[in-house]
């Protein structure tokens, strides 16, 4: 019986009804009631669908997503081909079939486009493997404010990858990005850029870009990471983090940045600083605290800038780097490496560069403003300048070893070794040096390191100056420890009349200027002039100077 019957009189109502016209259909109608009745439809599931097109005159394969939560992955072979698979967990289908789609036809480029702002999609791009060739030029992906998590593993193509995903103009479209790939060759490059304001996670393993460039971007979520394992070799490298439009959830807090055992042309970090608002502009600052930089191992090409990490204002920043060093041998060059870290306005940051050894310099720069807690420096075990033969001609290359902090109270800036034996002697073919605001408390010391180059033609030294300059503030202390400089020494304290505390000098065990067959004027010094304040002392032992000792 259908659902129509119910609702229509059967047949002896009909007869009985024609043969006792209108009284007798009132009595049918007293005597019997009818009712609707629904029945339920059978449920219907909408599947999430890709759908893969192709050209066989061009070899691009176009694969597009839909609104809803696809998932699948992209096969490469050797020969060319590729095929698209339906993924495991959130059923999608390709091409409105259950079916993977394999090209017929040699593929040269591949595009996913991802439309939705609010959906989430899983994309597994794999290959042969890193070292097995295929045709295959550029991979992109693209979305736009979408959760997407993307992995890409075995793929050795001719061309680049681009993974993108840019900030939605929709309250729940805040662009969330994972990425992780690993084995893979790309010789035209890798980039990765999100910018929302929720949390992404980048991950990249045993790649190679050859000459290609690397360029890592996040936006201003909370707890961001970029992770370059270890055995990436990479050409010019950026990684960047806060690089995205106002948010009030995401401020870059606790971001972190790691590169581990990896080689590259030039590696330039930008933490917590977001682009200018107008050309020629300054970049200004997040107010995320607690972000991070690790460097551990890392190789860096002659003839190129180095490392550079940059930190906004948030407080508590922290940059740790550790066994930077240049392929040898070492050629006379136009730019030497070396390392660059500055850090912003934020109370309690830290950096640290240990036993690295570069033809540049290695600077710290923080610029903590004054009331706020020290920023605390550490340069360790460091070995920067070298000196290059090149027929009858001798080289040198100049690498400086300094510090400049800003003027918040109790900075502590360290160059060279601990006598607790933690930290390393350090080198350099130029000067050292230490510089410090006006902050009250502050500490500087520069112990068992060695300034300058003598040389064995005239102007027989390079280089070879260390000092220490403190500003007006109360109670700071500097040492020049169990030092050589080749030419000489100056430590100046500048605190004025009225401070609480008076500053300190200790001088021991340094040598300034060695016996050239012509001595300069002016050379082999050991200067120390305090300020105006009263309490101020200073001790010089078991040293010695080719020139003289001075005390102002």
């Amino acid at each position: 019986m259908t659902w129509l019957s119910h609702l229509l009189p059967t047949g002896s109502d009909l007869r009985r009804r024609a043969s006792t016209g209108d009284h007798g259909r009132l009595r049918g109608r007293e005597g019997r009631r009818r009712t609707l009745a629904l029945e339920r439809l059978e449920s219907r599931t909408v599947l999430a669908n890709v759908t893969v097109t192709g050209s066989a005159i061009t070899g691009a394969l176009t694969i597009t997503g839909d609104m809803f939560n696809d998932s699948f992955s992209i096969m490469e072979s050797t020969t060319g081909t590729v095929t698209v698979s339906p993924g495991s967990g959130t059923p999608t289908s390709v091409n409105l079939t259950s079916r993977p789609y394999t090209s017929t036809f040699k593929v040269k480029s591949i595009s996913v486009n991802l439309p939705g702002v609010i959906s989430f999609y899983t994309v597994n791009l794999m290959g042969p493997g890193k070292t097995t060739p295929t045709p295959i030029g550029n991979v992109s992906i693209n979305a736009t404010g979408a959760n997407v998590n993307f992995t890409a593993s075995g793929v050795n193509n001719t061309g680049s990858l681009t993974v993108s995903n840019a900030a939605g103009t929709g309250t729940a479209s805040h662009a969330v990005l994972t990425t992780a790939v690993d084995n893979c060759t790309f010789p035209g490059g890798i980039s990765i850029t999100q910018n929302g304001d929720a949390i992404s996670s980048m991950e990249l393993g045993n790649d190679n870009t050859a000459l290609g460039p690397v360029t890592v971007s996040q936006g201003v979520g909370n707890g961001d990471s970029i992770i370059l394992n270890a055995g990436n070799t990479f050409a010019v490298t950026k990684l960047i983090q806060g690089a995205g439009p106002t948010s009030v959830t995401g401020i870059g807090t606790a971001d972190s940045i790691v590169v581990r055992n990896a080689s590259v042309t030039t590696l330039a970090v930008t933490q917590g600083l977001t682009p200018p608002a107008f050309p020629g502009l300054p970049p200004t600052s997040l107010t995320g605290a607690m972000n991070s930089v690790l460097i551990d191992t890392l190789s860096v090409a002659q003839n190129n800038s180095g490392v550079t990490i940059a930190q906004g204002d948030g407080a508590g920043a922290t940059t740790t780097i550790t066994g930077v060093t240049t392929p040898s041998p070492l050629s006379a060059m136009l730019v030497t490496p070396g390392i660059a870290v500055t850090q912003g306005r934020g109370a309690g940051d830290s950096a640290s560069v240990l036993n690295s050894t570069l033809p540049g310099s290695i600077s710290i720069i923080q610029s903590d403003v004054a009331g706020s807690p020290g920023d605390s420096a550490i340069l360790s075990g460091d070995i920067v300048g070298a000196t290059v033969t090149s027929g009858s001609h001798v080289f040198v290359l100049t690498g400086n070893l300094s510090i400049q902090q800003g003027g918040g109270n109790r900075d502590t800036a360290l160059i060279g070794a601990l006598t607790d034996g933690l930290t390393a002697d350090s080198t350099a073919t130029g000067n050292v040096s230490i510089a410090q605001g006006n902050g009250g408390g502050d500490s500087a010391t520069v112990s068992r390191v060695t300034a300058g180059i003598v040389l064995t033609i005239s102007p027989y030294f390079s280089g070879g100056n260390i000092s220490i300059f403190q500003g007006s503030g109360s109670g700071d202390t500097a040492s020049v420890l169990n030092a050589m400089a080749a030419n000489s020494v100056f430590v100046t304290q500048a605190d004025v009349a009225g401070n609480i505390l008076g500053d300190t000098v200790t001088i021991n065990g340094v040598t300034a200027g060695v016996l050239l067959p012509f001595i300069p004027f002016n050379y082999g010094n050991i200067v120390v002039q305090q300020g105006t304040a009263s309490g101020d002392t200073h001790t010089i032992t078991a040293s010695t100077a080719v020139g003289r000792i001075i005390v102002l």
